[in-house]
């Protein structure tokens, strides 16, 4: 009777902590593919500002304006500053969120920059998109690093193709810090 109470007080145990394992394993997963959305958004927010039409990414108004010019209007929390730069050799669109949390249309809080810079239009071969976090947020995880996209020309399939490279660094709330390093080829 004592060995059964004994080989099941150990079958708990150890069923105990596989469930803890899996929540664990679960818990990395939901985190990889919150800093990989993070940094993948970075691309379509600055694609969408570049057009100036943020929809998911805002959640106030939209003021555009080029360096060292004076916005038209004037930027009150949780409008979305854009400033373009196409003058110089390396073109820049800066998103502003500002300082404090913005609940964007969808549904994730955001505050802080993304600064990109190109050197061609993305469908030109040779193009070099980077991607900077500055004091940027994503529901109060600190993303920072960069994303570079390269268009590396048309494949055999006569396809457009990228080499995209992450290399970065996502802050949690409870104070932990993930790297996150990511090469990927779409071809």
């Amino acid at each position: 009777m004592n060995r059964l109470i004994l080989l099941s007080s150990i079958l708990i145990l150890a069923l105990g902590a596989c469930r803890k394992k899996q929540f664990d394993n679960d818990q990395s997963a939901m985190l990889n593919y919150k800093i990989e959305t993070a940094f993948d958004e970075m691309t379509n927010i600055s694609d969408q500002a570049v057009n100036g039409n943020l929809v998911y990414y805002k959640s106030g108004k939209i003021i555009s304006t080029k360096p060292g010019e004076k916005p038209v209007l004037e930027k009150t929390p949780c409008d979305v500053m854009i400033t373009l730069d196409t003058i110089n050799s390396f073109k820049t669109v800066t998103v502003d969120y500002g300082n404090t949390n913005c609940d964007c249309n969808d549904g994730k809080q955001r505050r802080g920059k993304i600064v990109t810079t190109f050197t061609g239009q993305y469908i030109a071969q040779g193009t070099v998109i980077t991607h900077t976090p500055i004091d940027y947020y994503v529901n109060d995880i600190k993303i920072e690093g960069t994303k570079t996209v390269e268009n590396m020309g048309l494949n055999a399939n006569n396809q457009p193709y990228f080499n995209v490279n992450v290399n970065g660094l996502a802050t949690l709330t409870s104070g932990e810090t993930l790297l996150w390093i990511s090469s990927q080829w779409n071809n």
